[in-house]
């Protein structure tokens, strides 16, 4: 009697826009926010870089924009990590996706 073991197929990819393009809003994500994190810093008057940090930018009436800043930086965040997931090879025969990443040497 013999046993052939097949591993499972790869999971399609969803139809639109590719992992890369997920992974590409983890790149802009931290640039993001620091642009305009110092933007508002430099151009809010007294706030002091050497004293405030920069979470007081979302106090008084310009608020709404570190506040936004925030919110971007998240979903931009959330959106690279949905990207990983979706990039990262699922094989349950291997030790699947930690396995995968210990190997790469990401870990």
């Amino acid at each position: 009697m013999s046993c052939q073991l097949t591993s499972p197929a790869a999971r399609p990819v969803a139809a639109g826009r590719p992992p890369s393009s997920l992974l590409g809003f983890g790149v802009v994500a931290g640039p993001l926010y620091v642009t305009v994190a110092l933007a508002q810093a430099l151009t809010r008057e007294g706030f002091d870089l050497a004293r405030h940090p920069w979470s007081f930018l979302a106090n008084g009436d310009l608020g709404w924009i570190q506040t936004a800043n925030f919110a971007v930086t998240a979903l931009a965040t959330i959106a690279c990590a949905v990207g990983l997931r979706a990039a990262c090879p699922r094989d349950a025969a291997r030790g699947g996706r930690r396995a995968w990443w210990a190997r790469s040497g990401r870990a």
